[in-house]
């Protein structure tokens, strides 16, 4: 599943559900991300309100007024049975510097969806990340060929 997940997502939907069966998208429904992962086991995410004027989850997010603020880590990453590990080198939250961020996946064709643990093991809280694929790249050959939309990039 690695090879399969190398190169860059764009962000379609962040749904939190609370434990008491709530849904919010802690970002507003008109959430913008990236994320990207590369052949070397680096991987960066950055996820923003495309409006930009906070939330009524902020409380549940690290920081107060997070929502008024892009989310965004890098660091390595790594795949085991289903999951993958981000472990956080750099954050605009300094708690997550240091940190494992462990997400359940699900990878089918152009679409990824990787949930925090709590989400995929059931009932109560988590979350749920809906990306599709922007750009591919293949490892076969002497040099990668990336794959844009529609367009090859050499």
């Amino acid at each position: 599943m690695r090879d399969r997940l190398v190169g860059r997502w764009r962000l379609q939907s962040w749904t939190a559900h609370s434990a008491g069966g709530g849904i919010v998208h802690p970002f507003g429904e008109r959430v913008q991300g990236s994320l990207m992962y590369t052949p070397g086991g680096w991987m960066s995410v950055q996820i923003a309100a495309a409006d930009q004027g906070g939330s009524p989850c902020d409380e549940q997010l690290d920081f107060p007024g997070a929502a008024e603020y892009p989310l965004a880590y890098c660091g390595t990453y790594r795949v085991e049975d289903g999951i993958v590990l981000h472990d956080v080198a750099m954050s605009l939250s300094p708690a997550w510097v240091g940190t494992r961020q462990v997400r359940r996946c699900e990878l089918a064709g152009d679409v990824l969806v990787l949930r925090t643990v709590a989400a995929a093991d059931g009932p109560g809280p988590g979350n749920e990340l809906r990306w599709l694929r922007e750009e591919a790249m293949s490892l076969d050959g002497p040099a990668p060929q990336y794959w844009v939309k529609g367009r090859d990039i050499w």
